[in-house]
């Protein structure tokens, strides 16, 4: 469930994200205000592309956390159960 406790504060990633799709997309405006046409077209891009790297930041900082989920709970990342004893002990 979503908490709804307190306010809602974006997190570094999402700033991030944020910031450079603001920068990019200014920079492409004013480059092809300018007629700089292949600053515009990567400045562009990278601000079309931007906003995916907020989620993609997210889900690489939790990846070693789900890892310890399913060794704790005994599961391995291909959906097999292994044991918990037999799991840490080579053989």
């Amino acid at each position: 469930m979503l908490d709804t406790s307190g306010p809602l504060r974006p997190g570094t990633p999402g700033l991030v994200a944020a910031a450079v799709w603001a920068v990019g997309l200014v920079v492409g405006v004013l480059a092809l205000l300018a007629g700089h046409a292949g600053a515009a077209v990567v400045a562009l891009t990278l601000a079309v592309v931007a906003p995916w790297f907020g989620p993609a930041w997210v889900s690489h900082g939790q990846r070693r956390a789900l890892h310890v989920a399913l060794f704790l709970h005994g599961t391995r990342a291909d959906g097999s159960a292994t044991p918990v004893a037999d799991a840490s002990v080579p053989g």
